[in-house]
C-alpha cells in the first residue's frame, strides 16, 4: 500500500471502526464501507485496505473464540486483557477504542456461537 505511515493508521483505524459498527451497519460489505468512508483512496490501496481490515476482523474472532473455548465459556476480564494485548502486539496500529471494541464484539460471538 503507498498510503504514508500515519494516514495508513488513520485509514486502517477508520476503517476497523465502521467494519465494527451494529446497527445499519453491522456486518456490511467492508468495500462498501471503504467506498464511502475513504473515497479519495484509489482502486488498488483501497482493495488492500478492505483485505487487512477483513483479515484482521476475522484474525480477532478466530483468537478470541480458541480462548473462550479454552476456558469453557468461563471468561474472565484476565481473558479480555490477554485478548486486548493480542490485538495490540499483533496489530500495533490498532488503536484502544478498536481493540477494545473488536474484543468485545468478538466475545459476543464466541459467547452466541
Amino acid at each position: 500500500m503507498s498510503l504514508l505511515p500515519q494516514r495508513s493508521r488513520d485509514a486502517r483505524n477508520m476503517l476497523l471502526d465502521a467494519a465494527l459498527e451494529f446497527g445499519a451497519n453491522w456486518r456490511r460489505d467492508v468495500a462498501e464501507l471503504a467506498a464511502e468512508r475513504l473515497p479519495e483512496l484509489d482502486g488498488q490501496e483501497r482493495t488492500a485496505l478492505v483485505q487487512e481490515i477483513t483479515d484482521v476482523r476475522s484474525g480477532i474472532e478466530s483468537w478470541v473464540l480458541r480462548r473462550w473455548e479454552e476456558v469453557g465459556g468461563s471468561w474472565s476480564r484476565a481473558d479480555a486483557e490477554s485478548a486486548e494485548t493480542h490485538v495490540r502486539t499483533a496489530y500495533p496500529w490498532v488503536d484502544e477504542r478498536n481493540a477494545e471494541h473488536a474484543v468485545s464484539q468478538a466475545t459476543y460471538y464466541a459467547w452466541h456461537g
